[in-house]
């Protein structure tokens, strides 16, 4: 069982901060070297400010990239170039993009999550609830996060959830929703195409708290971030909102949820021969062989 609510969101009024494309960054794991210079060019409001603000030589524990981002923070609100939304709302994320030629949808919601540890197995019944992971995390990350929430005490980014609806309840008031007016839309460098709707009707919202109180959850991508959050929770118990963290929320049965390999690149493999490696995996795997690029993409997908 998971404890969901909406809230209101701080946005970008293109109107003070200019074009979201000259904001939006991936996820701050993904920015590193020039990338961190190039995105923070574009613009004096991109979040690269933020979430991959560097450090300088004589930095302190009361000027560094932590404090530096919080006045980052401070300053966006105060100049109008954030915005808090009038409302609580749930907001339908949809992102278009295209893998092998083929063009998909993908969309879920964002809302927040009453924190709670990580399920550890499943019930009595034999059905999981609550909060699963399925990675181990660094804690030099963590700390990196933590310092920055610490600072800001703001959630940056978003965590990608997936979770079970095979009749597709909640799909279907996102589909409701997503006739209306998007309140951004961005095309980012990868040429994946963000946009966002409010959800602020309150049967809606109702509906969406309803229909989650008997899922349980996966974390797809952000486990670094969710144990952020229960850290952050953890100390600050007297602080109501430090235990609620923002999430994206995506059904397994979203036709546009697509799961791709993670490959790994090993090298410096004294003695290595690819022929003994795969007469070795054929004791426990089955092995194929193609003689193209395009039979065994076609076998894959």
């Amino acid at each position: 069982m998971v404890s969901i609510k909406p809230f209101k969101a701080y946005r970008f009024d293109e109107t003070v901060a200019g074009n979201l494309s000259n904001i939006v960054t991936p996820p701050y794991d993904i920015i590193k070297g020039e990338m961190i210079d190039r995105f923070q060019s574009l613009s004096e409001y991109n979040m690269a400010w933020i979430i991959k603000n560097k450090s300088q030589e004589g930095d302190s524990s009361f000027n560094n990239q932590y404090t530096r981002a919080k006045e980052h923070l401070n300053k966006w609100i105060g100049q109008g170039a954030l915005k808090q939304d009038d409302t609580e709302s749930f907001y339908v994320y949809g992102q278009d993009f295209e893998i092998e030629g083929k063009k998909l949808f993908r969309f879920g919601f964002i809302g927040l999550i009453e924190l709670e540890e990580f399920a550890r197995e499943a019930s009595s019944s034999g059905k999981f609830n609550g909060v699963l992971q399925h990675e181990e995390t660094l804690p030099k990350d963590i700390e990196d996060r933590l310092s920055l929430c610490r600072s800001c005490m703001a959630n940056f980014g978003q965590i990608f959830v997936i979770y079970p609806d095979h009749e597709r309840k909640v799909d279907a008031i996102l589909e409701k929703n997503m006739k209306n007016q998007p309140v951004g839309d961005v095309t980012d460098n990868d040429g994946i195409r963000h946009r966002l709707w409010r959800i602020t009707e309150k049967n809606d919202l109702q509906a969406i708290i309803n229909l989650m109180k008997d899922k349980y959850i996966i974390i797809a991508d952000g486990h670094h971030r969710y144990k952020t959050a229960l850290a952050l929770a953890r100390e600050n118990p007297e602080l109501e909102s430090a235990k609620y963290r923002m999430l994206t929320f995506v059904n397994i049965s979203n036709p546009g949820l697509v799961v791709l390999p993670t490959h790994r690149l090993v090298q410096n493999l004294d003695g290595f021969s690819g022929d003994k490696l795969l007469n070795d995996v054929k004791e426990y795997f089955d092995v194929d062989t193609f003689t193209s690029k395009d039979d065994m993409f076609m076998l894959l997908n």
